[in-house]
């Protein structure tokens, strides 16, 4: 290598996209003047994750990241994209809360090791123990209430509670076989039902 000063500096990586499970070497190349190598202690600063004084990194959070070494006032960058790694957990990723008596799709996401979310394919599905299909399924739940939602992926199970709402509300319904006598009050309290007959609470309709 040149004893002479470097006056370029460049980074040289194997690939520009890993997953947030994996580390990249980065190495910085130095040239003098007549641009042979020279050789130099880098200082390393990353936007995202750590990376340690040989140049090597790891990823926290899945994006784009910027690496930048710095050597006798010489600096180079270079951005590299980190994705989701293999998912360790499962989680439902609902676009709106189901309403009974309406199709939705069922849909999760897997969780990485560093908390980075993607969307999983190949889940398996069971909704109070029966299974609903696999991958991203178009169910229809009669009855609102809270349901069981279990979502297995290869040797990933995780279960979450489900809330389905009733549907908009359509009609009053007054309790049959009424009396009173002349003079006295009655306090009439009608049941409000939505569109496939469940009973809503009040705070429906304010």
């Amino acid at each position: 290598p040149s004893r002479a000063p470097a006056v370029a500096m460049s980074l040289d990586v194997s690939r520009t996209t890993i997953t947030a499970d994996q580390a990249l070497l980065v190495s910085a190349d130095l040239r003098d003047a007549a641009g042979q190598p020279v050789q130099g202690a880098v200082n390393w600063s990353v936007s995202n994750g750590s990376i340690e004084a040989t140049g090597l990194f790891v990823p926290w959070s899945a994006g784009s990241v910027q690496i930048t070494g710095e050597h006798g006032g010489l600096q180079a960058s270079t951005n590299i994209t980190v994705v989701a790694g293999r998912p360790v957990a499962l989680a439902l990723d609902l676009s709106s809360a189901p309403v009974s008596g309406r199709p939705f799709r069922l849909n999760a996401v897997g969780v990485d090791a560093q908390g980075n979310e993607a969307q999983a394919d190949g889940v398996a599905w069971f909704i109070d123990g029966t299974s609903k299909g696999v991958g991203m399924p178009v169910v229809m739940l009669p009855r609102p209430g809270t349901y069981d939602v279990t979502m297995r992926l290869n040797d990933i199970e995780a279960s979450e509670p489900m809330d389905v709402v009733p549907d908009l509300p359509v009609a009053f319904v007054f309790p049959e076989g009424l009396s009173m006598r002349s003079g006295e009050g009655l306090q009439l309290r009608p049941e409000l039902v939505d569109a496939n007959g469940f009973s809503m609470p009040w705070s429906e309709v304010g």
